[in-house]
């Protein structure tokens, strides 16, 4: 998020803050898969309200 202490983190295994699918020669294979799920699943349910703006 921005403006947060944790902005500037990656999840691809660079920071070792947050490390969730591995780093290095363990990393997941499966870890660019994932993240595109993430990134559809959120894009589903934007998608799926009735978006309005206050009247």
């Amino acid at each position: 998020m921005p403006g947060s202490k944790y902005e500037h983190i990656d999840v691809r295994g660079n920071d070792f803050e947050v490390i969730p699918f591995g780093a290095g020669r363990r990393i997941c294979p499966g870890m660019s898969m994932g993240i595109s799920m993430v990134q559809l699943m959120v894009a589903a349910l934007v998608h799926g309200f009735d978006w309005e703006l206050p009247a």
